[in-house]
């Protein structure tokens, strides 16, 4: 399916999208249905694959459309994709439609997709239960701002989905519909935003100063894994202070994003097919007025290691489809994923971590990769910052 903005027009004026073979660029098992009396424009059935408008550009606007969601249908769609700049690069939304939906937190999802992977376990605040009926006509509108989505289902009066903002890498881009449902009456109003704000909306962790932000981070290499057999999976060969990159290897500065996360996904993307692991070390330093020990909770995907002064003081596993090695919540990351003491000793301290992206399930679908970490208290203690001039970290050699 061709993506390359050449081949996409900017959406200038409101109106419904004829639901034509020859307006849609497809993939997989697409079916068109001729216009009738209830639906002039034809409908689109989508039983596995996807279908993009031709000659659609969207940035900003609102989105509407209906769907016809069956009970035997699979457990996840409809899907809506905005601002697709390539196969792996959109904005996207999804639900999980089950007779549960009125009351299950899980039922709408919002996820980047950023270099080829869908970082639905990384954003696990996007999601929220909606009024989705089964076997009947459900009407989806999407407002979508600069940085914002409110995402209505069935017409109702407040958002059933709030995106306080989009994570997406791209501002502008094709629209795609994907998964199983009857789709109609697909409308795009460029512009328009129903007083959505264009900036972010704010949140708590963006000024927390507990969060550790300065760091720097090695190229990922490709690491080996061996078959856990009381997990029966595959997990990442145990990983060594001796197996970190010396101080004069390719490092780079890397700052946290948004609620403090180290997006590992959005430096360097998908690195393997299929079972392969990739592993990345990051560094940062704690410096302490005395010796001491600090709680510290992390969130990560997938696999971790966690060094101080070359001393390992934790690992563990983060992996979603796991009943032995999913962390609350749900195997998505955040601060509730683990907790430890970390030990310091009077003067500087090197904070070392090792984290792979390690797939689990057994399709070998690569998800979100990256941490986030938390001192819990700064007495006596400061953590590592840059120089307004961008100054690498301090960090150890490698004895």
């Amino acid at each position: 399916m061709d993506m390359s903005s050449s081949s996409r027009a900017a959406v200038t004026t409101p109106g419904q999208v004829s639901m034509i073979k020859g307006g849609w660029a497809t993939e997989g098992d697409i079916a068109f249905l001729p216009p009738d009396d209830p639906f002039p424009l034809g409908r689109l059935r989508i039983n596995g694959g996807s279908a993009s408008p031709k000659g659609l550009s969207f940035s900003t606007g609102i989105i509407e459309f209906d769907v016809l969601i069956s009970s035997k249908g699979p457990s996840i769609g409809p899907t809506f994709d905005f601002r697709v700049r390539d196969a792996g690069t959109a904005d996207s939304f999804y639900a999980r439609p089950s007779h549960d939906c009125p009351a299950a937190v899980d039922c709408l999802q919002y996820a980047p997709i950023t270099h080829g992977l869908m970082m639905w376990d990384a954003f696990r605040r996007y999601q929220h239960q909606a009024p989705i009926l089964l076997d009947s006509w459900n009407h989806f509108k999407f407002v979508i701002s600069r940085t914002r989505m409110n995402v209505y289902v069935n017409r109702s009066l407040a958002p059933d989905l709030i995106v306080g903002r989009l994570e997406g890498d791209a501002t502008t881009g094709a629209l795609r519909l994907a998964d199983g449902g009857v789709y109609a009456n697909f409308t795009v109003t460029p512009g328009k935003t129903e007083g959505l704000p264009d900036e972010p909306s704010p949140n708590p962790l963006d000024q927390d100063p507990n969060i550790l932000r300065q760091w720097q981070v090695s190229q990922p290499v490709v690491w080996p894994t061996v078959r856990d057999h009381a997990l029966n999976a595959l997990v990442g060969r145990n990983v060594t202070y001796t197996d970190m990159p010396s101080a004069q290897s390719s490092w780079q500065t890397i700052h946290v994003e948004r609620a403090g996360l180290l997006n590992l996904s959005r430096a360097y993307g998908l690195q393997t097919i299929g079972p392969e692991v990739s592993l990345t070390w990051l560094k940062s330093n704690i410096t302490a007025d005395s010796s001491l020990t600090k709680r510290v909770r992390i969130g990560w995907l997938d696999e971790i290691w966690v060094f101080v002064n070359g001393k390992k003081v934790y690992s563990d596993r983060n992996l979603w489809d796991i009943a032995g090695a999913k962390k609350k919540p749900d195997g998505r990351l955040g601060l509730d994923n683990g907790s430890f003491g970390l030990p310091l000793r009077k003067g500087l301290n090197q904070i070392a971590i090792a984290v792979d992206d390690n797939v689990s399930d057994e399709q070998n679908h690569h998800f979100g990769w990256g941490v986030v970490m938390r001192v819990d208290d700064l007495d006596q203690i400061h953590l590592a910052a840059l120089s307004h001039q961008g100054d690498p970290i301090k960090t150890f050699q490698k004895s």
